[in-house]
């Protein structure tokens, strides 16, 4: 009886033992593991189950990384890019962002991308560039779309093509990227690569501009302002100067200036005309560095 007792107490007490769940995971990274070692990178890089330690996180990605596990090869890139051991090492980085590229690995192909239109780690080559923003641009990665738009719009590393730079926009715009849409907008406005259309500019505008983008903003209060592919409204106009100015889009400090000068969409008020002038005339606005005196003096008399 007492050794039935007995058996049944070490049998309670293994059943309650608990296994440390990153020690495991560590005597199967240093087994080889490769799944694990990316796992004990991951523990190490956010703290997840373990204190953050990024000299261990590096070191288990390489391995991870050396064992073929592609998400580790990118993670190990950024972080040694970043330098969140002590300083950057871009050449490193540039060699595991290209493993993990060649293995289709999008965010990485579009991180190669960057090193190469800017020379981090690799000798500066646009054309290389534009190659990696464009395979991971086809795997729909969203500021590589943007990224390749604006080498196609500008002829860097390939010869200027307003039609792609254009095509590109339009699938990152789909994606809800204000500056694409903006671009956009500008497309339309001015009638390149397209045909001119207003309207469709406005379009464009309305959303960026609805996203915060203050560019769109200023140009979605000119197209009210002027009644250019909207309804004439010196009070929108107003509303979307004021985004913007409160962005520091200098042009839209120096309207909205003017629409409080002259009491157009907004009620008449002297001394915001010359706070929103002074805003746009520090900035070195020269329309604004005319004006700036006329209105102090309007705020005097």
């Amino acid at each position: 009886m007492v050794s039935d007792v007995n058996q049944a107490a070490d049998g309670l007490q293994a059943e309650n033992k608990v296994e440390d769940p990153l020690q495991r995971l560590k005597e199967d990274a240093e087994k080889g593991d490769a799944a694990a070692q990316f796992k004990l990178g991951v523990c190490y890089a956010t703290g997840a189950g373990a204190e953050p330690n990024y000299v261990e996180a590096m070191r288990w990605y390489g391995r991870a990384g050396e064992n073929g596990i592609v998400e580790a090869q990118l993670n190990l890139a950024i972080l040694l890019e970043r330098g969140d051991s002590g300083k950057p090492n871009l050449t490193e980085a540039a060699r595991w962002y290209t493993k993990a590229a060649e293995s289709g690995n999008a965010t990485a192909q579009y991180n190669l991308g960057t090193c190469y239109a800017f020379g981090k780690g690799v000798d500066k080559d646009p054309a290389k560039a534009v190659q990696w923003f464009e395979k991971a641009a086809e795997q729909d990665h969203l500021m590589a779309q943007y990224n390749l738009a604006v080498c196609y719009a500008k002829g860097v590393g390939m010869e200027q093509d307003h039609g792609k730079a254009i095509a590109w926009h339009e699938k990152a715009a789909e994606q809800g990227l204000a500056k694409s849409q903006y671009n956009l907008g500008v497309y339309y406005a001015q009638g390149v690569g397209v045909e001119q259309s207003h309207f469709e500019a406005v379009r464009w505008y309305q959303m960026a501009a609805e996203k915060g983008d203050a560019m769109a903003q200023y140009n979605l209060g000119r197209c009210h302002a002027k009644g250019e592919g909207a309804l004439q409204d010196p009070h929108e106009a107003a509303r979307w100067y004021t985004k913007a100015a409160e962005q520091g889009v200098a042009k839209a400090q120096f309207n909205l200036a003017e629409c409080y000068y002259r009491g157009e969409g907004v009620e008449k008020d002297i001394d915001q005309a010359v706070a929103w002038c002074t805003k746009a005339a520090e900035q070195g606005n020269k329309k604004a560095q005319k004006r700036l005196e006329e209105y102090q003096n309007a705020k005097g008399s």
